[in-house]
């Protein structure tokens, strides 16, 4: 896994600062087709939420989702628009399964390789 981009979001209250990193990740994967491998390169997307208290304690989130897609344009514009609403990582697999899970549903088999990049 490789962090192509980031953006950073930042909240606050009168206890604490909550600031957010929305990572673009890049994966390789295997593809299985009926009889042939393919290696691919597909980007997920990271959300980390740091909240910061004012005694300085830090708690800390973070979910992903390795594959979102093979088109980096289309992974931004995803992470751009969590981006602008502050979605924290608690909610990031179900704000992708509502709106974008019925797009890249197809019948071929893909495998994180591990420590590929």
């Amino acid at each position: 896994m490789r962090v192509v981009e980031e953006l950073r979001g930042r909240e606050y209250s009168l206890s604490e600062i909550i600031e957010y990193y929305y990572k673009i990740i890049e994966n390789k994967v295997e593809i299985e087709m009926v009889d042939e491998k393919n290696g691919n390169l597909v980007y997920g997307i990271q959300i980390d939420k740091i909240m910061i208290e004012k005694n300085g304690n830090q708690i800390i989130e973070s979910e992903k989702v390795d594959i979102i897609s093979c088109n980096l344009e289309l992974v931004r514009e995803v992470c751009s628009v969590l981006h602008k609403n502050l979605v924290s990582p608690i909610h990031l697999v179900d704000v992708l399964d509502d709106n974008i899970s019925e797009v890249f549903k197809f019948n071929s088999k893909i495998k994180c390789i591990e420590n590929a990049l």
